[in-house]
């Protein structure tokens, strides 16, 4: 339990977040399920869309260039974040530049290389203990199970196979 704002609060709330914001929102677990509290996260080189002032007929470029919060996990007193980082500004201008197919594909396979999937690790209070780019697992795979941490093993684009690894994650301090 934890004293938050004079409020005891015994994490009977529902963490959320909601695609790209980077702030995780608790509900009450029982109708009509209220906002608690919003708790916002600063992620390390995090690039968001923030909306238009009008309309934008490119707005959907920024669905595959955007910072997006993939996963969030409660887990032992801190929230694991799976997240895509975006781009910067600049590679954003390269992005929407007109290409050739062939400038576009080579562009595409710069940008994979360069914003890999990340975690971040938070306490229950927001601040960041741990950001990582995980090199054997897929960030976006990171599910609860039975008290347990698992993720799926990160794909090879470079090998075929017939199965996918499950790994079992541990959270340990350093």
């Amino acid at each position: 339990m934890e004293k938050l704002d004079s409020i005891q609060i015994e994490y009977l709330g529902t963490p959320s977040v909601h695609d790209i914001d980077p702030k995780i929102y608790v509900f009450e677990n029982t109708p009509s399920f209220d906002l608690i509290e919003e708790i916002p996260l600063n992620i390390p080189s995090y690039n968001f869309f923030e909306g238009e002032r009008s309309y934008n007929p490119n707005t959907l470029m920024y669905l595959f260039s955007s910072g997006t919060i993939q996963t969030l996990t409660w887990v032992d007193g801190y929230y694991l974040v799976g997240y895509f980082p975006g781009y910067d500004k600049q590679d954003l201008a390269i992005y929407s530049e007109n290409k050739s197919p062939e400038e576009s594909r080579e562009f595409g396979e710069r940008m994979r290389k360069k914003y890999l999937d990340r975690v971040a690790i938070f306490d229950s209070l927001g601040n960041l203990v741990s950001d990582f780019a995980p090199s054997t697992f897929d960030p976006r795979s990171i599910i609860l199970r039975d008290g347990q941490l698992w993720a799926m093993e990160k794909p090879d684009p470079d090998v075929e196979k017939d199965y996918f690894r499950v790994f079992r994650l541990e959270l340990k301090a350093n």
